[in-house]
């Protein structure tokens, strides 16, 4: 009698067994699972029920293990820090063209990001630390430095380049969780906001990212200076005596006397030089584009126009008249952003906010 319920019950383990096994997973719980069935013969509904609480009970170990942040397991980020400019490349449907840009300095929406990329590399090679002043910009020469303006409180604040993006339409720049705080924006999440070029500071770190330099990216807690180089072991302190910057031709020539060193944009990157201008007035526009021809202007109003209010200024910029196209202005950057999302689904992609 007790030969016949084992063979009755057979064919229910050996197809729970031929399940399960093929599952890695399961492999240990099944050899378990057969071996007490055989010992012990049970009700298949047992039998699942038994797999299911010893599965639940690795699971729950496998989730304590993974919130005891069990490091050894993750692959470890290697930095490999380079200058970078980079080839044009495409983006949800909008091409970016990187250069060298020495005379840059734009208004627009800044953002920032944290922890969500805290310790993976940067587009240039480095580590990215959301505790360190940095920023992510499209298409800026990684490493250079910036000048970013909140229009806002009138916060001012260096930030080093060393990354891309954003790429949320109507941001300029990307700047890490650092840099937000202390431009008084983080917890607002975006800002109104100026960046300009620093030519001497940006010519200096491209020269020396060029030789295999680059500030390091950490901080020991008594704010000694770590400084990882590619090509050299020593850690010299670099600096740029008797020159200025030409931001035509992009060469350095003798002049005044500037100093800069990898302790100083260390320091400034984990302490900041936070300065304080006259907060601005500003109001926000999507600009459509600038055009040579009138006719080509009025030709682009009359297809927009129903999403908003829109002007044709005459502007001159190096020696050409261009007509520029704007729907605005707004004071609510939730409101440019939906002009800016209906323009960009008419087709005009190189569209963008402007704040002025």
């Amino acid at each position: 009698m007790k030969l016949y319920f084992n063979l009755k019950n057979a064919w229910k383990i050996f197809i729970l067994v031929f399940i399960l096994s093929s599952c890695s997973d399961f492999g240990g719980i099944v050899e378990i699972a057969v071996k007490d069935v055989v010992n012990n013969p049970l009700d298949s509904k047992e039998i699942i029920q038994s797999v299911d609480n010893t599965n639940m009970a690795t699971s729950y170990k496998e989730k304590i293990t993974e919130n005891n942040t069990n490091i050894q397991t993750l692959p470890k980020v290697v930095a490999n820090p380079r200058y970078k400019i980079g080839n044009p490349y495409e983006i949800k449907n909008i091409w970016y063209y990187p250069k060298r840009d020495l005379t840059y300095e734009e208004t627009g929406i800044a953002s920032w990001y944290g922890k969500e990329f805290h310790g993976k590399l940067t587009a240039n090679g480095e580590i990215f630390n959301k505790d360190i002043i940095s920023a992510a910009h499209k298409t800026l020469p990684m490493p250079s430095m910036v000048r970013v303006t909140n229009l806002d409180n009138g916060n001012v604040l260096n930030v080093r380049i060393n990354d891309r993006g954003p790429y949320i339409h109507g941001r300029i720049i990307d700047l890490s969780e650092k840099a937000a705080d202390l431009l008084g924006f983080k917890d607002v999440g975006i800002a109104r906001v100026k960046v300009k070029i620093l030519v001497e500071k940006s010519l200096w770190l491209e020269r020396s990212a060029k030789e295999g330099k680059f500030p390091g990216s950490e901080v020991t807690t008594n704010e000694s200076i770590k400084l990882p180089s590619i090509n050299s072991a020593s850690r010299p302190k670099v600096s740029i005596i008797n020159t200025v910057a030409d931001s035509n031709s992009g060469k350095l020539t003798k002049k005044n006397e500037i100093k800069t060193s990898f302790t100083e944009i260390l320091a400034s990157s984990r302490q900041g030089n936070l300065r304080k201008v006259e907060p601005q007035e500003t109001k926000v526009w999507v600009q459509v584009g600038a055009f040579a021809s009138s006719l080509n202007a009025n030709k682009v109003v009359s297809k927009i126009s129903h999403i908003y209010d829109t002007n044709i200024t005459t502007i001159e910029l190096k020696g050409r008249i261009l007509h520029r196209v704007r729907l605005g202005p707004t004071q609510e950057i939730e409101k440019a952003d939906e002009i800016l999302t209906k323009v960009f689904q008419l087709g005009y992609s190189g569209s963008k906010i402007i704040v002025e």
